[in-house]
């Protein structure tokens, strides 16, 4: 998972140093009313004049990087603004983080009652209104954010979103963390010329990349089509990532042979994350290969989450639409992958902690063969 989340993370930041979040120091509201009257001001010329569009459009910058802060970096709850819509810097990509309360219920609002904000992110820039944007999101859940109805919201949006499920290490912060990458729109790679970014024709069908991509489309073709496609997309665009990644950020007089090495672990290792993040959807229900409607089974995981264990009898006569046939069909799916268990006929729920320490051991999820560290030794 570290892979994946250190690949994604340089890809949202299109290959450029990290920049640096910015306090939101000054007058907020002073410095959004000079920006308000600059537009204003701006569609009021009624003739060419570049010493006024120049002022007026520098002032709306200095007033914009006051109010909003500047940078390719911004909280998801500070950036946005109900009249000047997203508040980017003058590349117009901005990548949100999901790091503080109001971050979270922010954007959990928007999945459910403002999805255009995301799907077609406009702001003012230059101090012209409606201007489109590029935003990545990227942040950490908790076990209790990360629930089954947020995650069919952002499924539903069909934009290419990885959810990297990991146990956290750090005494400090004990239990389950979901490190949830968005990137919305189209990629940010796209856009900045320093690391343009193309898909690969084909994934390599070497090992272990053939069963990686197998893997990644068994489980696909059961979710919404556009999620399916953004997702292969960004499939396809990996590799080239990966390369371009190793090839900024290796040292000069590298040696060749270690340097396309360390490409194809760093692809494998992020490839391999990404189609662990896909499986972890299955604890809410979804990508599963059943023919019962998805609402019944997030309906039986929700009882055995919130009620406990019942038995195999009382499954029928909670659940009246199963027979015994359709019962042990699904009991056996989810036993597989690993959300539920039974033991002497008693059906209870797997615990999120559990759950995603064996999805990381699954040995379908083979490990890459880690051809860097042989190379060296050379």
């Amino acid at each position: 998972m570290t892979a994946a989340m250190y690949v994604l993370a340089h890809w949202q930041l299109a290959g450029r140093s990290l920049t640096r979040l910015v306090p939101f120091l000054g007058n907020f509201e002073e410095a959004r009313e000079t920006m308000l009257l600059m537009i204003h001001k701006l569609q009021e010329l009624r003739s060419p004049n570049e010493a006024a569009i120049e002022s007026f459009r520098s002032r709306f910058q200095a007033a914009k990087e006051l109010r909003f802060g500047y940078g390719r970096i911004g909280y998801y709850s500070k950036v946005w603004d109900e009249d000047l819509g997203w508040m980017t810097d003058t590349t117009h990509d901005l990548v949100l983080r999901l790091d503080h309360p109001e971050d979270h219920s922010g954007f959990r609002k928007d999945v459910f009652e403002t999805p255009g904000k995301l799907l077609i992110p406009l702001g003012a820039g230059e101090a012209r209104k409606n201007l489109c944007k590029t935003l990545s999101v990227t942040g950490s859940l908790q076990p209790a954010q990360w629930d089954s109805q947020l995650t069919e919201g952002i499924l539903r949006l069909g934009l290419p979103t990885v959810f990297l499920p990991h146990l956290a290490k750090d005494l400090r912060k004990e239990g389950t963390d979901f490190e949830m990458i968005i990137r919305t729109l189209q990629f940010v790679s796209r856009r900045a010329k320093f690391m343009p970014v193309f898909p690969a024709v084909s994934i390599s069908k070497e090992y272990p990349f053939g069963v990686y991509e197998q893997l990644l489309r068994k489980r696909l073709r059961n979710l919404p089509a556009a999620y399916e496609y953004s997702m292969l997309t960004l499939a396809h665009e990996l590799s080239v990532v990966c390369a371009l990644i190793v090839e900024n950020m290796t040292p000069l007089g590298c040696r060749l042979d270690a340097q396309s090495a360390l490409r194809t672990d760093l692809y494998a290792m992020a490839f391999r994350g990404i189609v662990i993040g896909t499986y972890s959807l299955a604890y809410h229900g979804h990508g599963l290969d059943t023919d019962r409607p998805h609402k019944e089974v997030l309906k039986l995981l929700t009882h055995l989450r919130s009620h406990g264990p019942m038995s195999l009898r009382d499954f029928l006569r909670k659940f009246q639409t199963f027979d015994a046939a359709s019962r042990d069909r699904l009991l056996e799916l989810l036993v597989a992958e690993g959300v539920i268990r039974i033991d002497a006929k008693q059906i209870s729920a797997v615990p999120l902690a559990e759950f995603v320490q064996e999805l990381h051991d699954r040995d379908m999820f083979v490990e890459p063969p880690f051809l860097c560290p042989v190379i060296l030794k050379m």
